[in-house]
């Protein structure tokens, strides 16, 4: 067998490991952009160089054109690392967008849920679960779904108090989406401080396999130093426990920033 490096669906150069009798395998992606996983079309799921460079440039363009968004990208992480019957965390319901696209990666066998100091962003979360396909149902906070959806609680709690509910491996993902609530009251921040304690507790709470996510935005009042604050914690994981990464784009200017954290399984 030898390896040659070929371009994934998402732009990277990946490892194609080709045996002896020249199939290739396709390399599985776990980029920032869009998503690559084992699906590849062909026979098989076999295709030639020629064919995997010509089947991923499009999608690539796609992204690009679309203007790169890396809030997509982030959902395109989650989509890689969460499974039927694991459970999410999204730290900053805002809009409940994040956590509607958790609930439809997770299907009904998952477990959803949801932070936000604002009564107003989980009264919008609800909403729009509720007007959602999977038109949940919403008993105080806790929601059941009528379809195919996995259950739902929302707290209207500071995200620095995930540590005291959640137990330690308890989550695959935990995701924040930092800054103010759009469309609402913008002297309402997120902060150092409970950042910093909400992802020092999600460090013990995600299971080996499991990834944070932390969406940055630097372009209001104290956003570029809470950014700067993840990233300096994040720099300081262990790497023998921790991958941790960081994605922007470079000539746009106030790009939000999407940093990662994905720990190790554990052999």
């Amino acid at each position: 067998m030898f390896e040659t490096w070929v371009s994934s669906r998402c732009g990277f150069l990946f490892p194609c490991v080709t045996s002896s009798l020249g199939k290739s395998r396709p390399p599985r992606c776990f980029g920032l952009l869009p998503h690559c996983g084992n699906r590849w079309p062909g026979r098989g799921g076999i295709l030639s160089h020629g064919a995997l460079a010509e089947s991923h440039s499009s999608a690539f363009e796609n992204f690009l054109s679309g203007g790169a968004r890396i809030t997509r990208g982030a959902q395109h992480l989650w989509e890689e690392i969460l499974r039927p019957g694991d459970l999410a965390i999204d730290a900053t319901c805002g809009n409940g967008l994040d956590t509607l696209k958790l609930a439809e990666i997770l299907g009904r066998k998952g477990a959803l849920y949801g932070f936000d100091i604002q009564r107003a962003a989980i009264k919008r979360t609800k909403t729009l679960l509720s007007d959602s396909p999977f038109k949940y149902s919403f008993t105080d906070n806790e929601g059941i779904s009528s379809s195919n959806g996995p259950p739902v609680r929302l707290f209207h709690k500071c995200h620095s108090q995930i540590g005291q509910l959640f137990g330690d491996g308890e989550a695959k993902l935990v995701c924040f989406n930092l800054g103010y609530l759009p469309s609402g009251d913008k002297e309402i921040l997120t902060n150092v401080e409970t950042t910093l304690q909400a992802i020092e507790a999600s460090l013990n709470v995600v299971a080996p396999g499991g990834l944070i996510s932390v969406m940055s935005y630097v372009g209001h009042y104290g956003g570029m130093a809470e950014c700067e604050a993840v990233r300096g914690l994040l720099r300081g994981l262990p790497a023998s426990t921790w991958v941790t990464m960081e994605s922007r784009v470079l000539n746009k200017v106030n790009a939000p920033v999407l940093s990662i954290a994905w720990k190790k399984k554990k052999v």
